[in-house]
C-alpha cells in the first residue's frame, strides 16, 4: 500500500458526538446523517418519543429528516417506493406496531419484488407492564403484542431486527442501510420498542459518514460478456427483452447503444419503467400480460435484461435452437419460489454497467454490412408503429407483484422526489378503490404534492372477468353473461372526491371531451390543486 494509504482512506471521515435526550432523538439524527431526507409516518402511541424528538430537533435545521404525516400505511410505503424511483434516495417509513405493519404489507411485497430499498420500521408494543418510561399504559398494549411481529414481512424484506438497547442504535441503523442498498436492493424492517425509544442514552460518538458502505455496482464476468457478444453479433434475428432496467437512466442509454451496435430489436416485456425511447427505430413495442410477441418466434439469440417474465410459456416459447442470455443483478430471480426460463449465458451484473461493455464487445465481433441490413429491417417494422415516450424516468408502472392501488401513492412519491415534475397517475376504477384515495388527496394538499389522477372507469374488475374466461372459455359465467364478484356498480362519482380538498374534479363521458378535460385538470395542478378525471370507458369483454 502506498505511504499514507490508510490516512487517505479515512480522510473526510469525522467523529460526531451526540447528546440526545432519548434514543428516539439519536435515531432521528442518525437517519439524517446517513442521508434520509423524509420520514413518512403513520403514528400511534408507540411514536411518543419520536414525536417529542421531532419537536425538539425542529429548532435546529438539518438535524432530523422532514416528518410527513401519511394517513394510511399502504400510501406511505408506496410513496417511499415512488420517491426512490424519482430521486434515487431511500426514504424512512414508520407505522404503528403490528396492525400498521399489516396495512403496509402489500406495499412492502411490491417494493421487494421491484428491488426498491426502503427503511421500513414499526413501533413495538411496550415490553414491560410497569417500571420504565414508555411501559404499558393502555389496553391495546397487551392485545397488540405479537410473538414475532416481523414474521408477517420476513419473506419480503432483506433483514429484520428489533432495537434492544440504546447503545445499538448506530450499529443497527448502519446494518439496515448496508443491507437495503446492497444488490439486489430491497426493503428492511426494524421494530422499535417504546421503552427503548424513551430511554435516555449516554452521550454517544458516531462516525460520520458511516464506514459501512455497501452501495456498489456488480461488474460482469468479461468471459460472459464476450460469449454473449458473439451470439448477438452473429445472429440473424437477435432480440432484447427488457422490463425493469429503466430504473437506472444509464441502463436506458446502454440499452440503446447495444441495440444500435448490433442492429438488435427491443421489445419491452410488461415494462415497469421506460427502458428505451419508444420512438427509437429499433423499438418494436411491448409484450403485455397474456399476449404473444411476434418478434419472439424468429429470434435466434435473445438477451433478457431485468425481466422476470420475458414471455408466457403456455402461449409461446422461443425457437428450440435460440440461444438465451439473461442479464441482471439477480438474473435467476432467486427469491421467486418457481421460475424455469432457459438460460445459456448468465450475466450477473448491474445493467447500467454491463450494457455499455456488451455494446463495445458486440462492435468488435459485428459485421458492419450485416448489422446495417438488420437495422434497416427492424426500422422498417418500427415505422409501422407509433409511441411517444422518450425520456428515462418518464414512465413508472406497477411492479409485477401487482398490489392494486400502488399507482396513487407511488405517484405522490415521484412528485415528492421531483417537485418540479408534472405527475399524472393513470389507474382503473378497481385499482383506485385499493389506493386509499382519500388519504392520497389529503397528502397532496397537506404536503404540496398535487398530481392529476385519471381514472379509467369501466365499472368492473376486468381482470377478474377476463381471467374467468381464460380458464373457463365456455363456462357458466360466459353462457349466462354473469360474472359474480367482478362488478363495481353503481360506480361512485369519483370526481366529487377532489372537492373535499379544494381540488378539481370532472367526469368525462365522451372521447371528444378528453383533450379539453386534460387541459383543465393540468391547469388545476399547476395552481397547486389536486385534480381527478373520471373517464367512463367501454368494457373490454
Amino acid at each position: 500500500m502506498p505511504r499514507g494509504g490508510p490516512r487517505a482512506i479515512l480522510r473526510g471521515m469525522s467523529a460526531r458526538t451526540l447528546t440526545p435526550e432519548t434514543t428516539a432523538e439519536a435515531y432521528l439524527e442518525l437517519l439524517k446523517d446517513r442521508g434520509i431526507e423524509v420520514f413518512l409516518g403513520n403514528a400511534g402511541t408507540d411514536f411518543a418519543s419520536l414525536v417529542d424528538a421531532f419537536a425538539r430537533l425542529a429548532s435546529e435545521a438539518g438535524r432530523a429528516p422532514c416528518p410527513l404525516v401519511i394517513p394510511h400505511e399502504f400510501v406511505a410505503v408506496s410513496m417511499a417506493h415512488g420517491y426512490y424511483v424519482a430521486s434515487g434516495r431511500p426514504a424512512a417509513v414508520m407505522v404503528h406496531v403490528n396492525v400498521g405493519t399489516g396495512n403496509a404489507a402489500t406495499a412492502i411485497i411490491t417494493a421487494s419484488r421491484a428491488n426498491v430499498p426502503i427503511l421500513m420500521s414499526a413501533g413495538r408494543t411496550p415490553i414491560t407492564e410497569e417500571g420504565l418510561p414508555g411501559a404499558r399504559d393502555l389496553h391495546i398494549h397487551w392485545a397488540q403484542e405479537s410473538f414475532d411481529q416481523a414474521a408477517m414481512l420476513r419473506e419480503y424484506v432483506k433483514w429484520d431486527y428489533e432495537l434492544r438497547t440504546p447503545v445499538q442504535v448506530e450499529a443497527v441503523v448502519d446494518r439496515a442501510f448496508e443491507l437495503m442498498q446492497a444488490e439486489p436492493r430491497g426493503p428492511v424492517y426494524l421494530t422499535l420498542p417504546r421503552e427503548v425509544l424513551a430511554a435516555r442514552p449516554a452521550p454517544m460518538t458516531i462516525t460520520s459518514p458511516a464506514r459501512r458502505q455497501s452501495r456498489s455496482e456488480r461488474f460482469p464476468d468479461p468471459a460472459r460478456i464476450d460469449e454473449a457478444a458473439r451470439l448477438l453479433a452473429r445472429a440473424d434475428s437477435p432480440l432484447i427483452l427488457v422490463s425493469a432496467a429503466g430504473i437506472d437512466p444509464r441502463a436506458v442509454a446502454g440499452l440503446v447503444e447495444l441495440a444500435e451496435a448490433g442492429g438488435i430489436a427491443i421489445v419491452e416485456a410488461d415494462p415497469i419503467y421506460l427502458n428505451a425511447p419508444h420512438l427509437h427505430e429499433l423499438h418494436l413495442g411491448y409484450n403485455q400480460s397474456g399476449t404473444t410477441n411476434p418478434s419472439l418466434a424468429d429470434a435466434d439469440a435473445i438477451l433478457v435484461v431485468e425481466a422476470d417474465v420475458p414471455w408466457y410459456p403456455h402461449l409461446q416459447k422461443p425457437a428450440p435452437n435460440a440461444r438465451i442470455i439473461h442479464l441482471g443483478v439477480d438474473p435467476f430471480f432467486s427469491r421467486y419460489p418457481m421460475r424455469s426460463y432457459p438460460c445459456d449465458v448468465p450475466i450477473v451484473a448491474t445493467p447500467g454497467v454491463a450494457l455499455p461493455l456488451l455494446a463495445e464487445a458486440v462492435r468488435r465481433h459485428a459485421d458492419r454490412d450485416a448489422i446495417a441490413r438488420r437495422r434497416e429491417r427492424v426500422a422498417a417494422e418500427h415505422r409501422r408503429r407509433f409511441a411517444a415516450l422518450t425520456r428515462p424516468g418518464s414512465y413508472v408502472a406497477s411492479p409485477h407483484s401487482s398490489g392494486l392501488g400502488f399507482g396513487l401513492g407511488a405517484a405522490l412519491g415521484v412528485k415528492l422526489g421531483r417537485p418540479d415534475a408534472t405527475v399524472i397517475a393513470t389507474v382503473g376504477d378497481g385499482a383506485y378503490f385499493f389506493g386509499e384515495p382519500l388519504s392520497c388527496l389529503f397528502v397532496q394538499r397537506a404536503h404540496a404534492v398535487p398530481i392529476l389522477t385519471v381514472i379509467f372507469n369501466n365499472q368492473q374488475w376486468e381482470a377478474v372477468k377476463s381471467g374467468t374466461l381464460a380458464v373457463h372459455p365456455t363456462g357458466a359465467a360466459k353462457t349466462r353473461g354473469s360474472f359474480p364478484l367482478s362488478e363495481l356498480r353503481p360506480s361512485p362519482r369519483f370526481e366529487e372526491m377532489a372537492r373535499t380538498v379544494d381540488g378539481y374534479g370532472e367526469r368525462v363521458e365522451k372521447p371528444g371531451e378528453l383533450p379539453a378535460a386534460l387541459k383543465r385538470g393540468l391547469a388545476a395542478v399547476r395552481e397547486g390543486r389536486p385534480a381527478i378525471l373520471n373517464v367512463l370507458c367501454q368494457r373490454a369483454v
